[in-house]
C-alpha cells in the first residue's frame, strides 16, 4: 500500500450537508470546541464531512461520506466567509446562533460515488460517538485514511477563495489532491474584478471615479493624517542611542500607535489597539508590557525600533526581529514600517485582504504570514496594482496607498454583501457617504457664489465686493486645516458641528465666516461656525458679537 505521508491528516466531521459554494467556512457552535480543533490541525489539513445522523440532514446524505474541506486554522466568524445565500438559510433554519465560531475553507472536493462513513472510517468512527465526533474531530486511523484518499473527487468552488480554472473531475482524492504552497501567483486579471467592485459600490453609493471623493475618501483619507499625528509623536529625529533601554522610545511608540480622535476621524484603527476585550487581545500588548517592565524588557524592542527609524540596516532583518519579539503581530509591525515610508509599506488587515486577493485570483494568503518576504508580496501585489487601477478608472496616476484603499473598500463591501448588507439596493448610511467632504464642497462652492455674486454687481442692495484671495486648492486645504484646529467645532460658540447629509439641524452645518465683514476672503480674515450663527452675525464686528454671545451663555448659567 501506498504511504500516505506525503498527504496531510485528515479529521473527520459531522454536518447537515455539504456547500462550500455558498460557505466557505466550518464552524462551531462552541468556542471551546474550535480551540481544540485548532490546537491539533496543521495548515492544510482535510475535514472529511459526513452527513449528520438528524432530521436536518437529506435522507440520502445521513452518514454518507459527503466531501472534504482543506482548512486553515485560524479563527473568523461565520459571517467573514458566507455568501448572503448561506447566511439567508441559516437564518430561515434558525441557525443564526450556531456554528459561528468558525476557520475558513481554503479548498473544497465533493465525493461523486455514493460511499457509507462505515465503509472508509469503520476504525475511527464509532456510532455511539456521533456527538463527541461533531464537536472535537478525531483523527482518522492510516488504514481509514489511505481508504479516504481512494475515494473519487470532483473539486469545487470555495465562497471567498479564487473561481477554480482547472479544478481535478472524478478522481481519487490523492490524485486530486495537490498542495498549494508552491503555487505561483495568478495573473492578476483585474478587468473583471474591476467591474465587480464597481457594481458593489454602485449598489452602495455612487461609482468610483477619483480618490478624492465619494465613498472612497469618506472610509479611506483618514490613514495618512493618522501617520502624521504618529509621526509627530514619534519625532524620530530627535531620538537618540543612548535612549534604548530607558524605555522612552517605547512610550513614544505607544502614543504614536494610540490615537483616539475626541473629535473629526483622526483615529487609529490600522491596528487593534483599544483595551476592549482584555489587554491579551491588544496587539501592542508587547510594547506595553516592555514599557512597564523598565530598562531590561524595553532594551530589545528599542534598540530594533531606533533601528528602523534612525539606521540603513536592512529591513527585513529589522522585520523578522520585530514580528518575533511583538508575537508576530502582522498588523503592528505593518503599521510601523508605514510610519517609516508611506510609499513603499503600508498597513494590513490579513482577514480583509485575504479576503479580497481571493475575490481577485490571487493564491496569496496574509493571515498568520507575518515574514518579510510575505510582507514584501503583499506590498508589490499593491504596486503592480497601480497602473491597471489607472488605466480603468481612467487617472493619471496612483499611488501606492491608493490601490491599498481601493482594495480596502473593496473588501469591506465583499463582506457587506455576504452578511445580506448590499441585498434590495441597500444604500450606505449617510454618515458614511462623506458628510465631511460634502460640507467642505458645500463651503468652497458658496465661497465662489458670493464672490462671483459679489464683483461689481448691482442687485436690490448694493453689494460690498468681495475677492478670494487664494486658489481653489489653498481654500480646500484651509477649511481642511480650519476644522482641525477648531476640532470640527464652531469658532464662536464652540458648538460641534454637524456634515451635509447626516445632518439633522441645518443651523448646526459649518460655514465660512469672514472675522472682519468688510474684508476679503483672506487666510487671516476667515473662521468656521455653525450656519446660523453666520446667519445671526451677519456684519457684526466680531468681536462685539462675540461679547454678546457670552452675554447670552452667562444668562442661561445663572
Amino acid at each position: 500500500m501506498e504511504s500516505s505521508d506525503e498527504f496531510p491528516s485528515i479529521w473527520l466531521r459531522s454536518f447537515f450537508g455539504f456547500s462550500p459554494e455558498e460557505d466557505g467556512y466550518i464552524g462551531w457552535t462552541k468556542e471551546t470546541n474550535r480551540k481544540h480543533v485548532i490546537e491539533k490541525i496543521a495548515p492544510g489539513d482535510l475535514m472529511m464531512i459526513y452527513g449528520a445522523g438528524s432530521g436536518s440532514t437529506a435522507s440520502s446524505d445521513i452518514l454518507r461520506v459527503l466531501g472534504f474541506l482543506q482548512i486553515d486554522p485560524t479563527p473568523i466568524r461565520d459571517t467573514d466567509k458566507a455568501s448572503a445565500r448561506g447566511l439567508e438559510r441559516k437564518r430561515k433554519n434558525g441557525w443564526t446562533d450556531k456554528w459561528t465560531f468558525a476557520l475558513p475553507v481554503r479548498r473544497a472536493w465533493r465525493v461523486t460515488q455514493a460511499v457509507r462513513l462505515d465503509q472508509v472510517a469503520s476504525e475511527t468512527y464509532q456510532p455511539e460517538q456521533g456527538r463527541a465526533i461533531a464537536a472535537w474531530s478525531p483523527q482518522v486511523s492510516e488504514g481509514d485514511k489511505q481508504r479516504a484518499l481512494d475515494l473519487r473527487v470532483t473539486e469545487v468552488p470555495v465562497f471567498g477563495e479564487p473561481p477554480l480554472t482547472d479544478g481535478v473531475v472524478d478522481q481519487p482524492l490523492r490524485d486530486a489532491f495537490r498542495r498549494t504552497d508552491d503555487d505561483l501567483l495568478r495573473p492578476i486579471q483585474f478587468e473583471a474584478s474591476f467591474a465587480r467592485f464597481q457594481s458593489l459600490i454602485t449598489g452602495y453609493d455612487q461609482p468610483f471615479t477619483r480618490f478624492d471623493e465619494g465613498l472612497i475618501v469618506a472610509w479611506e483619507s483618514y490613514k495618512p493624517r493618522v501617520r502624521d499625528v504618529a509621526l509627530s509623536r514619534l519625532g524620530v529625529d530627535s531620538w537618540t542611542e543612548d535612549q534604548i533601554g530607558s524605555g522612552e522610545i517605547v512610550t513614544k511608540v505607544i502614543d504614536a500607535i494610540e490615537i483616539q480622535a475626541t473629535h473629526g476621524d483622526v483615529t487609529n484603527n490600522m491596528v487593534f489597539w483599544q483595551n476592549r476585550y482584555g489587554h491579551a487581545n491588544r496587539e501592542h500588548r508587547a510594547l506595553i508590557e516592555a514599557a512597564a517592565t523598565g530598562t531590561g524588557g524595553s532594551q530589545t524592542l528599542e534598540r530594533l525600533l531606533f533601528q528602523l527609524y534612525r539606521t540603513d540596516r536592512d529591513e527585513g532583518a529589522i522585520f523578522e526581529e520585530l514580528s518575533e519579539a511583538v508575537g508576530a503581530k502582522y498588523p503592528l509591525v505593518a503599521y510601523l514600517f508605514f510610519l517609516k515610508d508611506m510609499d513603499r509599506f503600508m498597513p494590513i488587515q490579513p482577514t480583509g485582504f485575504d479576503r479580497v486577493f481571493g475575490e481577485i485570483g490571487l493564491e496569496f494568503r496574509t493571515l498568520r504570514q507575518c515574514t518579510w518576504d510575505n510582507y514584501s508580496q503583499f506590498n508589490a501585489i499593491l504596486d503592480d496594482l497601480r497602473t491597471p487601477i489607472a488605466n480603468l478608472a481612467g487617472l493619471d496616476d496612483v499611488r501606492l496607498i491608493d490601490a491599498h484603499s481601493l482594495l480596502w473598500v473593496f473588501s469591506t463591501l465583499l463582506r457587506m454583501e455576504a452578511k445580506g448588507d448590499l441585498a434590495n439596493g441597500a444604500k450606505a448610511s449617510k454618515r458614511h457617504l462623506g458628510a465631511r467632504e460634502k460640507s467642505i464642497a458645500d463651503i468652497k462652492y458658496s465661497v465662489g457664489r458670493t464672490v462671483f455674486n459679489s464683483n461689481g454687481q448691482v442687485v436690490p442692495t448694493t453689494v460690498k465686493n468681495k475677492e478670494l484671495q487664494m486658489s481653489d486648492a489653498e481654500l480646500d486645504k484651509l477649511i481642511r486645516d480650519l476644522l482641525k484646529i477648531q476640532e470640527d467645532r464652531c469658532a464662536i460658540t464652540g458648538l460641534p458641528f454637524q456634515f451635509r447629509g447626516a445632518q439633522t439641524d441645518d443651523n448646526m452645518l459649518p460655514s465660512l465666516d469672514r472675522i472682519d465683514s468688510n474684508g476679503h476672503y483672506a487666510r487671516d480674515n476667515l473662521q468656521i461656525v455653525c450656519r446660523f450663527i453666520n446667519f445671526w452675525k451677519q456684519a457684526s464686528d466680531d468681536t462685539e458679537f462675540r461679547r454678546l454671545v457670552e452675554l447670552v451663555r452667562d444668562v442661561g448659567r445663572a
